[in-house]
């Protein structure tokens, strides 16, 4: 499902950001438009998706746990078995592919932990600069 005109899914959507952030994000949004419809840009992304992060995944038939079931086959989408072990390489790469599609010398992420190392892989095969962000200091949640 593609989002409509105004970034909503069905009902669902929408943006609710500083007003600062506007032009960027519509700069974004009409280039993903346009990026949907560029066989080019598809055919890249998609050639990453699957020598780099290992698209297609294997889908692993969960026979005991469907035997327990007594009833409909159960099978399990093997997102481990992607490069950095996890769906979010795809989000990665694709950051990473818009920045270069819209001429962006770096892209950055907000914080550290798996998204950091996913989106250092993958800047890294595409020949892009990703920077991390934090603000002055951790947020700890109250009484910690």
């Amino acid at each position: 499902m593609m989002p409509d005109k105004n970034g909503y899914f069905g009902k669902y959507g929408g943006m609710f950001v500083p007003e600062t952030l506007m032009p960027a994000l519509e700069e974004l949004k009409k280039e993903f438009f346009a990026a949907t419809k560029d066989k080019k840009f598809k055919a890249e992304l998609k050639r990453f998706l699957t020598e780099f992060a290992g698209r297609p995944t294997e889908l692993y038939y969960a026979e005991k746990l469907t035997k327990y079931l007594n009833g409909p086959k159960i099978y399990l989408k093997r997102e481990d078995m992607t490069h950095t072990g996890s769906h979010k390489i795809n989000n990665c790469v694709g950051q990473g592919l818009m920045a270069l599609r819209m001429g962006k010398t770096y892209h950055s992420r907000d914080r550290g932990g798996s998204t950091w190392c996913c989106n250092s892989y993958s800047g890294g095969k595409i020949r892009h600069q990703v920077r991390r962000f934090h603000g002055r200091g951790r947020l700890q949640a109250p009484g910690t």
